[in-house]
């Protein structure tokens, strides 16, 4: 029984390795096609692009990545690269933080108002047709503001403080992803995965943006090393702590429900393997304890400002926002925000009736699967150009970005320089190009883990499949993508090593072929 139990856990593992590696050879290879680029008012032009524009950048950052593990000799220097990667990440985020000034805009302004209201008992957001009557879920993040707001003493200071906070979760975010890279993949992969993640700009960048994306993101990263660690060594602590992280980030933003399920699927695919059955058990609370505070802050606001809790705007909204193919809904990037201002108005034009609102967009989804069923080359282009627009935006959006949402203090000209750039000049042209080498190398590590597949060692790629996957069918931008990207470094890490480790064998090889053929 035990032998078969091993079986199904690795065809399972290797069957959602596989799922992963289709998609990075998809992102590979619209990659060395197409540029994606989120410029002014949020509109996203496409580029085609011939294979040598980025293909020798390409092998140039795969080549180094290889070329890292094999130079860098020694636990003493690999863990000097690995800290010199995170300082540099940090020093990124801090000239950030130093340059600019908080100007929160669109949903993290009202986010940061609702909570203000909060503080000064105003409860206009709460009530019918305000920000939070529509999306309640946000509850998690506004109780955060709202206690930094009361703890600061003034909107300014407020600002400040959620800035510092965005930056010691990016440190957080930054060290798990080092030490997943490590707990699975060795030294190297995490040397590898410290410098990758250095050299990504947009996600040190984004320490500007007050949103709790980033705050969510590293408490899930935590969580997914905390649950690793809880696999490996059945301490009964890191499965605490994996299952209160987890809380922590679906409470800040719901989007974390990924990680959640992707950490569920590997310790449910343990239990099969191992025959830790009562540890199915632990897994059905931590799930069911992830959605509690979040619930449980809902009825909070609720009981403060007297109006019943309110289920919100649909789920189902954010389908039919994600595969409108049609293109006279195309505003901005396709997929995202419909030209209708659907997640704005469906709750209202149904006269805030939740059943009727669910209703009406269940048929409208229905009218837009027929649409792709009608129209297969229009549905096909709107794929394509909705996964470049994620994945393959050389800034993931931050250019733009940062801009809005910020005010120069410091380099001002510096600033301007860069915000004129467009999509093939300054740094976006090396971005792109890791971009694709990334999904490169997580192909190979991919590919590695599909060959030699386990639970645990899947988590991190299984992760970045569940972002994938989910901004495939939901609404979403390039700007949503950030978050997932870090989860890939560890496997593209793998990668780099699989690659180093197939040239050292090769150049052996041709070694001995030589000495055979000198010496009779």
């Amino acid at each position: 029984m035990e032998k078969y139990r091993d079986l199904f856990c690795r065809l399972c593992c290797g069957a959602a390795m596989f799922l992963c590696a289709v998609a990075l050879l998809g992102l590979t290879k619209w990659g060395l096609s197409y540029i994606s680029f989120m410029g002014e008012d949020e509109l996203v032009g496409f580029y085609e692009i011939s294979l040598t524009d980025r293909l020798w950048g390409v092998a140039a950052i795969v080549a180094a990545a290889a070329a890292l593990g094999w130079l860098a000799r020694g636990e003493r220097v690999m863990r000097v690269i690995t800290a010199a990667g995170v300082c540099l990440t940090a020093g990124q985020a801090l000239f950030w933080l130093w340059c600019t000034k908080a100007k929160p805009f669109a949903d993290s302004l009202f986010c940061l108002q609702a909570a203000q209201g909060a503080v000064q008992g105003d409860w206009s957001a709460f009530q019918q047709g305000g920000y939070m009557y529509r999306y309640p879920f946000q509850s998690g993040l506004v109780a955060l503001e709202e206690a930094v707001l009361r703890l600061a003493g003034s909107w300014d200071a407020a600002l400040v403080w959620l800035r510092w906070i965005n930056f010691l979760a990016l440190m957080l975010l930054a060290v798990s992803v080092c030490r997943i890279a490590f707990h699975l993949f060795g030294a190297k992969a995490q040397m590898v995965a410290s410098v990758l993640l250095a050299c990504s700009v947009p996600v040190a960048r984004y320490v500007f943006f007050l949103y709790g994306n980033l705050l969510s993101t590293a408490l899930g990263f935590a969580a997914v090393w905390a649950a690793l660690r809880w696999l490996d060594t059945r301490k009964h602590r890191f499965g605490l702590a994996s299952a209160g992280l987890l809380a922590a980030a679906m409470t800040i933003k719901s989007t974390a429900l990924i990680m959640l399920v992707a950490i569920a699927i590997v310790a449910v695919l343990d239990s099969i393997r191992t025959g830790r059955w009562r540890q199915l058990l632990a897994v059905a609370a931590a799930v069911v304890f992830a959605f509690l505070p979040g619930k449980g802050l809902q009825y909070w606001y609720s009981l403060r400002s007297r109006v019943p809790v309110q289920p919100g705007t649909a789920t189902v909204v954010w389908l039919v926002m994600g595969l409108d193919s049609r293109p006279e809904q195309y505003e901005f990037a396709p997929g995202w925000h419909t030209a209708d201002k659907r997640s704005e108005k469906a709750y209202e034009n149904a006269g805030f009736d939740y059943e009727r609102m669910k209703q009406e967009q269940t048929q409208e989804l229905k009218e837009q699967l027929r649409y792709w069923v009608n129209n297969p080359s229009q549905a096909k282009t709107f794929l394509r150009q909705k996964t470049v627009s994620q994945w393959l935006d050389p800034g993931f959006g931050s250019w733009l970005y940062l801009r809005r949402n910020t005010e120069p203090v410091h380099a001002q000209d510096y600033q301007e320089q860069l915000f004129a750039q467009g999509w093939n000049e300054g740094l976006n042209p090396f971005l792109g190009c890791l971009q694709t080498a990334v999904y490169l190398l997580g192909l190979v590590g991919a590919v590695r883990l599909m060959l030699r597949p386990s639970p645990a060692s899947i988590l991190p790629a299984l992760v970045f499949f569940g972002g994938v996957f989910y901004l495939t069918l939901s609404e979403g931008k390039s700007q949503y993508a950030v978050s997932f990207y870090p989860m890939l470094l560890p496997v593209a890490a793998l990668g780099a090593g699989t690659l180093q480790a197939g040239c050292g064998l090769l150049a052996a090889r041709i070694k001995k072929m030589r000495r055979e053929k000198t010496c009779p």
